[in-house]
């Protein structure tokens, strides 16, 4: 999406914070099965079709999602200066008790970063605790918002090894009983070095080493292939979510290893074992 807002967000919303909870659970309680995008505006500038009921916190906007959901609308996307929190509403799955169960969910992230999420389970509206919530909606607001998204402490040399993995589970899933050597020339780094074999070593190597903000860039700059984001939306995200985001494309690390160890022949899945911390 275009930027609207044509200049920068302030870096300080010095007006007093709403109460981000009291709103997460007012719109939980009124659209719980809604999808919709959410916007705090001010009120001089904007009327919602939802009042909040406190004219210093603003006003509440809500935009109905498309097909692709709250996500897909967010991502590529600036919120206008005068929205002071981007939020969605929805319906969710949650686990209590470790039985899956349906709910309505609200999300808001305000511009100093507070974020508040509350969820209506059997009709009664309640906030979670979000204290460092990770996720891709909450990435997602605090792009639009141009706010940093939380740390990631995975390495890009896991993704590379998670690629790895991916495309050796589909071979072995697909009748083939690779040796070693064709194993680890799945590896997409293996054309760097002249011993494919050595996995190890390779995971020395300076492209093995790159930052999640090196393959951002990379991308944006329009040299990323079909695993990673449109390069204009690796230019919009930041490090931590561009990392979230390839990490997720494919079945965790962990998962693909395990896949392997049933697999694979017994050499094979035991070099693979030895192999992965190198790239952890």
């Amino acid at each position: 999406m275009d930027d609207p807002s044509c200049c920068s967000a302030p870096a300080h919303d010095h007006r007093s914070l709403p109460d981000l909870d009291v709103l997460t659970e007012a719109l939980v309680s009124a659209r719980p099965g809604t999808g919709a995008l959410v916007g705090l505006v001010d009120s001089e500038l904007d009327r919602g079709d939802l009042h909040c009921g406190d004219p210093h916190a603003g006003e509440l906007l809500l935009q109905p999602t498309g097909p692709g959901g709250p996500f897909a609308q967010l991502v590529g996307w600036w919120a206008p200066v005068h929205w002071r929190a981007v939020g969605v509403i929805g319906p969710a799955t949650v686990h209590c008790g470790g039985e899956p169960q349906e709910a309505g969910m609200a999300l808001l992230v305000h511009r100093s970063g507070a974020t508040s999420v509350s969820i209506a389970l059997d009709g009664a509206p309640r906030p979670l605790d979000v204290d460092g919530a990770v996720g891709r909606l909450v990435d997602a607001c605090r792009r639009a918002l141009r706010l940093p998204t939380p740390p990631l402490r995975t390495p890009p040399a896991a993704w590379f090894a998670q690629r790895w993995l991916d495309e050796l589970v589909a071979a072995l899933a697909g009748g083939e009983a690779p040796d070693w050597g064709a194993a680890a020339r799945l590896h997409p780094l293996s054309r760097l070095v002249e011993a494919p074999g050595d996995l190890e070593a390779l995971a020395r190597h300076p492209a093995a080493r790159a930052s999640w903000e090196d393959l951002r860039l990379t991308v944006a700059l329009g040299h990323g292939d079909a695993t990673a984001p449109e390069a204009r939306l690796a230019a919009w995200m930041d490090a931590p979510m561009f990392g979230r985001w390839l990490l997720d494309a494919r079945p965790p690390l962990d998962e693909l290893a395990a896949a392997v160890a049933d697999l694979a022949p017994p050499v094979v899945a035991q070099r693979v074992a030895a192999t992965l911390p190198a790239w952890r």
